[in-house]
């Protein structure tokens, strides 16, 4: 039951329209895109971006 249980509720999770989390780092250079959003990162990176009212949102890891 919990294995059908857990895609859902990580789905109920998400921050908006689309996610993705950079668990390690993201080298500057790395083009991000997420629906029709685009973002090319400048530095090191790890966290995690999300697209909201058509935005890129980003929340870093502390």
């Amino acid at each position: 039951m919990d294995e059908k249980r857990k895609p859902i509720i990580d789905m109920l999770k998400s921050k908006g329209e689309g996610e993705k989390t950079i668990g390690q780092m993201a080298f500057p250079d790395t083009c991000l895109q997420i629906k029709s959003l685009e973002k090319k990162l400048s530095f090191l990176t790890k966290g995690t971006f999300y697209a909201e009212n058509n935005h890129l949102h980003f929340e870093s890891f502390r």
